[in-house]
């Protein structure tokens, strides 16, 4: 009876959890679309790092750099730095996926950016960061090189 009882709890606490998580994704979600779904860029922070490659080492941050309209149906414009460009999203209670989509809607593993989201109700602060380790043989030389992306975005809601 004990065993039971443990289990039963424990199933009603795993419930309970994934209900949470699910009522938290769906609150992001629709915050996202909701009104007329434009959000605000007030700060974006872009950072590029490479061990090897130094025009590959730079970073920009700016204030005010553009917006970002999420429609309900998962698709959205990103206007950012002067270039808009179509996007489709999903998001999760921790993550924000935003797909830029080429003119022919097509993309690729590149144009994809999982955010992880620090969420208020109409405020958003978005954090990707990706490290990857490879070999090049530049001048018939092979080297290892690192390179890093880490882009910041804050956004709040119009």
């Amino acid at each position: 009876m004990k065993k039971f009882n443990v289990m039963l709890l424990a199933s009603l606490l795993f419930g309970i959890a994934s209900l949470s998580g699910c009522k938290k994704e769906n609150q992001i979600n629709k915050n996202l679309w909701k009104g007329d779904g434009t959000w605000n860029i007030d700060v974006s922070e872009f950072k590029s790092t490479s061990t090897h490659y130094d025009e590959d080492n730079y970073e920009n941050y700016g204030t005010n750099t553009g917006t970002i309209k999420f429609n309900e149906d998962g698709t959205g414009i990103m206007t950012h730095a002067g270039s808009t460009s179509p996007i489709t999203y999903t998001n999760t209670d921790k993550l924000l996926t935003i797909i830029f989509v080429d003119v022919d809607g097509t993309f690729d593993e590149s144009d994809k950016f999982d955010f992880e989201i620090v969420w208020k109700k109409n405020s958003l602060e978005l954090e990707y960061f990706k490290s990857v380790t490879y070999s090049d043989t530049p001048n018939g030389v092979t080297v290892n090189v690192t390179s890093t992306t880490l882009w910041k975005l804050k956004l709040s809601k119009n």
